[in-house]
């Protein structure tokens, strides 16, 4: 989603510039508005948690890759019923969430 990835985006500057403070608004703002549990999870929960991460918020960061992970795991599991193979995006989504969750996990 293209919103919630210049929301990533803007709250990384301000990482950049160690203003913490306003990067730390700017994920308050994405997370309260665009990431709502009836729109589905995708590659920029990635991003968010990452930058949640950087900013001390491993329980945010937790709840974007655990919702990204069960929706993954979920579409990839629909599709091997089907006896058809999942996209490639899913499969790199469902590994991405397993490592971050494993390195929340170590902390």
């Amino acid at each position: 989603m293209p919103v919630r990835h210049t929301f990533n985006e803007l709250a990384k500057a301000f990482i950049h510039e160690e203003n913490m403070e306003k990067a730390q608004r700017v994920m308050e703002y994405a997370f309260e508005n665009l990431y709502h549990p009836h729109l589905p999870p995708c590659y920029t929960n990635l991003e968010a948690a990452e930058v949640m991460i950087m900013l001390g918020e491993t329980d945010r960061a937790w709840e974007l890759v655990q919702t990204l992970h069960h929706y993954s795991k979920s579409r990839i599991e629909l599709e091997q019923r089907e006896r058809r193979s999942p996209s490639r995006l899913d499969v790199f989504l469902l590994e991405r969430s397993r490592e971050l969750l494993a390195a929340l996990d170590e902390r």
